[in-house]
C-alpha cells in the first residue's frame, strides 16, 4: 500500500460572505484519503454547509462544519482549531487495506470538487485546502453520507420505513433528545435492538478505536469491530425499518453513512 503525501489544492474560488466557495480537486493522478480545510471565517459556525461531488453527483453532505467536527469527534479523530477535515479513508477501521480502500480514487473520474456555503456574516473569509493523497486507483466503493429529516407527531415508538436501499449501511445517526431505545428490522426480522445505555456501551467498546457518543444522538454503528464487513446489506431487502422510541414529538435529523458505488444511495 502506497504512502500518503500532502498536496496543496491551488484552486479555491468564490470565497466571500454569503457565497458558495468551491475547491477543485485535480483528478487522474491521485487517490484522496482526506482533505484538510484551514479556515478563517470568524467561527466554525459560519460554514453553513459542505458538499462533496464526483462527476457532478453529491456523495457526501454535511449540514454544517460543526456537524462534520462532531462526526470526527465521535470517531475519536484528532482535530485542530480552524481546520476541518474530510476523512474519506475511514481511519477508525482496523486494517490498513480497509482504511485505504475508502479513499476517493480518481483514475476514472472526470471531476471532483468540494462546495462550501459561507454564512453572510462570515468575517473576511479565507480557505486553504490541503489533501492527503496516495497512489491513484479507480473510484470503486466509497463512503456516501446523506441526511434525511424525519418528523413525528407523537411520542413513543416511531416507524421509519423509507430509507433508500441498494448500498450497504455503515452507520445511522438519529439526532433527537430523548431516544431511549431503537430497533432495526430487516424483512420483518429484528437485526439489531438496544436501549440507549446498552448501545452507548457498544460504541464505547468499539475496537480498535472506541467511539465518543454524541450528545442527543443515537448512533447505530455497524463497524464497531473495526471492519466494514459488518455493514448492513440492503440490496434485495424488501422491507427495512428503524423503530426508535422517543420521549416527545418533533423532528429527527437522520444521517446515514452508506458504503457503495457513486450514485448507489
Amino acid at each position: 500500500m502506497s504512502v500518503s503525501n500532502l498536496l496543496t489544492l491551488p484552486s479555491v474560488s468564490n470565497v466571500a460572505p454569503g457565497n458558495t466557495a468551491t475547491i477543485e480537486c485535480p483528478v487522474g493522478g491521485h487517490t484522496y484519503d482526506k482533505i484538510h480545510i484551514e479556515h478563517s471565517v470568524g467561527g466554525v459556525d459560519r460554514i453553513e454547509r459542505i458538499e462533496c461531488l464526483i462527476n457532478g453527483k453529491v456523495f457526501q453532505t454535511f449540514r454544517s462544519a460543526t456537524w462534520l467536527r462532531k462526526l470526527n469527534e465521535y470517531r475519536n479523530i484528532t482535530q485542530a482549531n480552524n481546520i476541518i477535515t474530510l476523512h474519506f479513508d475511514m481511519p477508525h477501521l482496523r486494517q490498513l487495506n480497509d482504511i485505504k480502500s475508502f479513499g476517493v480514487g480518481t483514475a476514472d473520474v472526470t471531476n471532483f470538487h468540494i462546495r462550501i456555503v459561507l454564512a453572510s456574516n462570515a468575517s473576511n473569509p479565507t480557505l486553504k485546502a490541503t489533501a492527503q493523497v496516495s497512489q491513484v486507483k479507480p473510484l470503486g466503493l466509497i463512503n456516501i453520507i446523506r441526511s434525511f429529516p424525519i418528523s413525528t407527531s407523537v411520542a413513543g415508538k416511531v416507524d421509519i420505513d423509507n430509507l433508500p436501499k441498494g448500498a450497504r449501511i455503515l452507520a445511522i445517526h438519529l439526532e433527537k433528545s430523548g431516544i431511549s431505545h431503537c430497533e432495526v428490522k430487516v424483512n420483518n426480522t429484528t437485526y439489531y435492538e438496544a436501549s440507549n445505555a446498552l448501545n452507548t456501551l457498544q460504541l464505547q467498546q468499539a475496537t480498535p478505536r472506541p467511539r465518543d457518543p454524541m450528545t442527543n444522538i443515537y448512533s447505530l454503528d455497524f463497524t464497531t469491530q473495526g471492519t466494514p464487513a459488518g455493514a448492513l446489506i440492503t440490496e434485495g431487502v424488501r422491507d427495512l425499518r428503524l423503530k426508535p422510541t422517543v420521549s416527545s414529538a418533533g423532528s429527527i435529523e437522520m444521517v446515514v453513512e452508506y458504503w457503495g458505488l457513486l450514485g448507489s444511495a
